[in-house]
C-alpha cells in the first residue's frame, strides 16, 4: 500500500477500517511532525507529492532530534502503553504545530518559492534544508568558570545560546557556525535567547521571532542604541506579526489558499480604509489593529539603582531623539550640540518625515488628520 501511495495510485481498503485505526489516523493527521510539514511545503511548492513527502520526512528526523533532548524528555514520559510519541503527536496537534510550520514557511519563502537555492537542485530542496538545519541545532557546550575556585567547566546550552565570534563547539565537538546559529534563532524553535557580543549588534536580522531586546550595557552613542533595536525593528517583525494574527483570524479562517497571504491582504486594506497606509510604514512595519494591549518592540536599559548607567540613561534617549534629526548629516556631533539647546518646540518644527509619499514638514496635526488621497504641498 506504501508503495501504490508514493506512485499516486488510489489505495482501496479490502477491510473496514476500526473506531481505534481512525482514531489514530486522525491523531497522525494533526499533529504529525512530517504531516504537518508536507501541508506547509504544499501551500508554496508545486512538486509531486511523493517528492515532497520525502522531504517532509527529512525534516522530521529534526524534531526527533529536539524532542529527544534532556531537557524535553522528561515532559514527554508515558505511563502507558503507546510511549512517548504518542505524547509528542498529542503535543503537536494541541499546541497547533500546522500554524507555527505555516508562518515559518511564509517568512522563509515570503510567499513564493525562489529557484536554485542550491545549485541543479529544486526549490523546496533548498527550503527543506534551511529548516532542518534549524529544528535539528545540536546542543552547544559553554565553558563557566568558577571565581571562587579558579576551575573551568562546561555545561550544555540548550534553549539559550551565545553568539560571537568564537561561538562554543556543539555536542559532537564541530565548530558552530555564526550563520547555522542565527537561522535557528529567527525559527519558532529553540534557542529563545541568545546572548550576542557586538558581532550581531550591526547589519543582521533577528526580527523573525524576536520583539526584545535587552542591553547587556549601556549603548555608548545613540548610533550603537539605533543599531542594536534596528536588528528587531524591521519589515514585518514578530511583534507586527502577533498584532496581525490577532486582529486578521477571520480572513485566515474564510481564505481557501494559505492563511498568512490573506491576513496580510486584510490588514492592507484595513490600512488603506484608514487612511494610513500613503505613510508606507503600516501595516508592515507598524501595526497595532484594535487591541488595547498590542505587542510592542520592547527595548530594555539595564539601570542598576546608583550607577553611573541609571545616570547617563536620561541623556542617552533625549541625544537618540535627537540623533534620528541629525541622521544623514556630514557633521551630526555639531548638530547635536546646537539642538540640543534649542527648545522642544523648535526641534519639533525642524522634523523631517521620511515616509514616502508627497508631503514632508507637515506638524503634527495635519498627519494625525491626513486622511485618504489629501494632497498637501510642501510650505
Amino acid at each position: 500500500m506504501l508503495d501504490q501511495f508514493t506512485a499516486g495510485n488510489g489505495v482501496r481498503a479490502s477491510v473496514p477500517a476500526s473506531d481505534e485505526a481512525v482514531t489514530f489516523l486522525a491523531r497522525v493527521a494533526l499533529g504529525s511532525p512530517a504531516v504537518c510539514l508536507l501541508r506547509s511545503l504544499r501551500r508554496y511548492a508545486k512538486e509531486p507529492s511523493p517528492d515532497l513527502a520525502s522531504a517532509s520526512a527529512s525534516i522530521a528526523l529534526g524534531f526527533l532530534t529536539m524532542f529527544n533532548h534532556r531537557e524535553v524528555r522528561p515532559l514527554l514520559l508515558s505511563g502507558g502503553e503507546e510511549g512517548a510519541w504518542s505524547k509528542v503527536i498529542d503535543y503537536c496537534a494541541e499546541h497547533d504545530l500546522q500554524a507555527v510550520l505555516d508562518e515559518y514557511l511564509y517568512q522563509l519563502t515570503g510567499g513564493k518559492l525562489t529557484p536554485e537555492t542550491i545549485p541543479g537542485k529544486p526549490p523546496y530542496e533548498g527550503l527543506a534544508r534551511r529548516v532542518k538545519d534549524a529544528v535539528g541545532l545540536r546542543t552547544a557546550q559553554i565553558t563557566a568558570r568558577n571565581p571562587f575556585t579558579g576551575k573551568s567547566f562546561n555545561m550544555p546550552s540548550h534553549l539559550a545560546a551565545r553568539f560571537a565570534a568564537n561561538a562554543a563547539k556543539d555536542g559532537e565537538g564541530g565548530q558552530t557556525r555564526l550563520d547555522t546559529l542565527r537561522e535557528a534563532f529567527n525559527s519558532p524553535f529553540r534557542p529563545f535567547v541568545l546572548a550576542s557580543t557586538s558581532v550581531g549588534q550591526e547589519g543582521l536580522d533577528f526580527h523573525h521571532y524576536c520583539h526584545r531586546i535587552w542591553h547587556w550595557n549601556l549603548p555608548g552613542s545613540p548610533a550603537d542604541l539605533e543599531q542594536r533595536e534596528g536588528r528587531v525593528q524591521r519589515y514585518l517583525n514578530h511583534a507586527v506579526r502577533s498584532n496581525i494574527a490577532t486582529c486578521q483570524v477571520a480572513a485566515a479562517r474564510e481564505t481557501d489558499g494559505p492563511a498568512w497571504p490573506a491576513m496580510l491582504a486584510a490588514a492592507e486594506e484595513e490600512a488603506q480604509n484608514l487612511g494610513m497606509s500613503r505613510l508606507g510604514m503600516c501595516p508592515h512595519w507598524l501595526y497595532t489593529g484594535n487591541l488595547d494591549a498590542p505587542a510592542l518592540i520592547e527595548s530594555i536599559l539595564p539601570l542598576p539603582p546608583f550607577s553611573r548607567e541609571a545616570g547617563l540613561a536620561p541623556w542617552l534617549i533625549k541625544t537618540t531623539a535627537l540623533y534620528r534629526l541629525a541622521f544623514g548629516q556630514p557633521r551630526q556631533s555639531d548638530l547635536l550640540a546646537i539642538l540640543e539647546t534649542s527648545a522642544s518646540q523648535d526641534i519639533q518644527s525642524l522634523m523631517i518625515r521620511l515616509a514616502p509619499g508627497d508631503f514632508t514638514h507637515l506638524p503634527d496635526s495635519d498627519y494625525t488628520n491626513l486622511q485618504g488621497d489629501e494632497q498637501h504641498e510642501i510650505p
